[in-house]
């Protein structure tokens, strides 16, 4: 089948199936509208052709030439394309499934509104693009390179990254990382406006002399990972897991840890006010010389904890459990303790469960 079948088959409305197109020149072709189903692609060149709304299925594009391919409203499925060039596409409002891209260099594209779900693109390369509002769903990106890219308001779910993914440069403003692990990954000095990070695996992950505003850790694992000397401002901690996590130095204005779990972290010297930590969890932890200003410590636990030299001035301790806490030469100005009437209503309401 030739370059002028292809065209007429499209023309005609009819599908493309079970036909090898391998070494196909469509350089520019218009395939709008068109369906490939189980076609090999391999070594074909689609430069430049617009192949919007057109479904591919089940295609093989090993060293295919993609590159200034436009598509708007497309289907692709189980598409293999290892060593494609996929330089300068533009791709708005597709659906990418199944597919196979390790390697891929995307550098130059302009994707807008795209998913890209359970795709394997571990080590492509996306250096300067402009992700922004696009959806990564389970998709392999270790060794992926996102230098300089654009990810604002660009979703990650269940996405697996690791220390070879690279950030640096990128613009992370609004964007979210759900549900996708990053075991070690070193985001140091990056600046993460409103980044959602729920129920994410960043254990031994490194933020140091990050700036950290209104970021979202609710349930994500942050076991071992290092906050030295961040600013973080009305950031949620809640539900978190932070054992043994390194918290020294830093600032946590107006930041929530209703119910996390501190065991063992260190906030030695940092800066907690006006934070909630309802509930929380601070069984040993290492608290000396941290300020706690109208933090609220209601029904928390320090069990165990060092306080030397903390300040809880105006701190709400509200049937908090200080059981073999570290206290001396604590500060606890105007702190106030469990509350009485507060205590019987809670108790009431228990009751009527």
């Amino acid at each position: 089948m030739n370059r002028e079948a292809v065209l007429a088959a499209i023309a005609e409305e009819r599908f493309i199936e079970d036909t090898d197109l391998s070494g196909i020149n469509l350089d520019g072709a218009d395939l709008a509208g068109g369906w490939f189903e189980r076609v090999n692609f391999t070594g074909a060149s689609l430069k430049g052709a617009d192949i919007s709304r057109t479904g591919f299925s089940d295609c093989d594009f090993t060293a295919a030439d993609f590159s200034s391919l436009h598509m708007e409203g497309g289907l692709w499925r189980g598409i293999r394309a290892p060593s494609a060039i996929l330089r300068d596409l533009n791709f708005e409002r597709m659906i990418v499934m199944d597919c196979y891209f390790p390697d891929g260099d995307f550098t130059g594209s302009r994707l807008y509104l795209c998913n890209m779900q359970n795709c394997d693109l571990s080590r492509s390369r996306w250096q300067g693009v402009n992700l922004s509002r696009n959806v990564f769903q389970k998709a392999d990106l270790r060794g992926a390179d996102f230098d300089g890219a654009n990810l604002t308001q660009a979703i990650f779910n269940d996405c697996v990254m690791d220390g070879s993914t690279r950030l640096r440069g990128a613009v992370l403003n609004r964007t979210s990382l759900i549900k996708t692990a990053f075991p070690g990954y070193d985001f140091s000095g990056l600046s993460l406006e409103f980044v959602q990070f729920m129920s994410s695996d960043l254990r031994g992950a490194r933020f140091q002399d990050a700036k950290l505003e209104g970021v979202n850790f609710h349930e994500a694992l942050l076991a071992q990972a290092d906050f030295s000397g961040v600013k973080a401002r009305q950031c949620l901690f809640t539900k978190a897991v932070l054992h043994g996590t390194i918290l020294r130095g830093g600032v946590f204005h107006a930041c929530m840890f209703m119910e996390a779990d501190m065991t063992s972290a260190d906030l030695s010297g940092s800066d907690f006010s006006d934070a909630m930590m309802e509930k929380a969890i601070l069984a040993g932890v290492n608290s000396e010389g941290a300020l706690f200003f109208r933090t609220d410590f209601s029904h928390a636990s320090l069990q165990d904890g060092m306080f030397n030299r903390a300040n809880f001035d105006s701190a709400n301790l509200h049937q908090t459990n200080l059981d073999g806490a570290l206290l001396d030469s604590a500060e606890m100005r105007l702190a106030r303790r469990t509350d009485p009437d507060r205590f019987d209503s809670e108790n009431w309401r228990r009751k009527e469960k």
